[in-house]
């Protein structure tokens, strides 16, 4: 885990050198570097599916073939569902995350969910079916 975070920021810093406007809270995530005009660009969907079907069957050892069905769940768009909420649970504007993340309309603020305020529903939900007083 630590190897791979240490590539991805050697990566990132690599990337500014080729392109100093980049930055770390304004770069999109999918930024690479593309070597034979030297220049950075945004990865596409495809590039980004394909990375992702390839590390799902090697970390749950699925077989590309045989495993085509379950390694088919790991798609692009359950990727940007799941950074749209972290980002917004972390504090990132709706707009910056539409920037980041690259959507084009802004559809993906139905998946934003308040995390604190469902945390505490839950809670709530347990205490009453549990009998317990309600602690604020």
């Amino acid at each position: 885990m630590v190897a791979s975070f240490y590539r991805a920021l050697t990566h990132f810093v690599k990337l500014r050198l080729v392109d100093g406007r980049l930055h770390e809270e304004r770069t999109p995530l999918s930024a690479c570097h593309h070597g034979p005009t030297n220049t950075v660009r945004l990865r596409t969907t495809t590039h980004i599916e394909w990375s992702m079907l390839r590390l799902a069957a090697q970390v749950y050892h699925l077989h590309p073939v045989d495993d085509r069905d379950a390694i088919q769940k790991w798609d692009t768009h359950s990727l940007q569902v799941r950074a749209c909420v972290v980002l917004h649970a972390v504090g990132f504007f709706s707009l910056d995350i539409q920037w980041i993340l690259r959507w084009r309309s802004m559809a993906f603020v139905s998946y934003l969910r308040n995390i604190a305020l469902l945390s505490s529903r839950q809670n709530w939900a347990f205490n009453k079916a549990l009998g317990m007083p309600l602690l604020c």
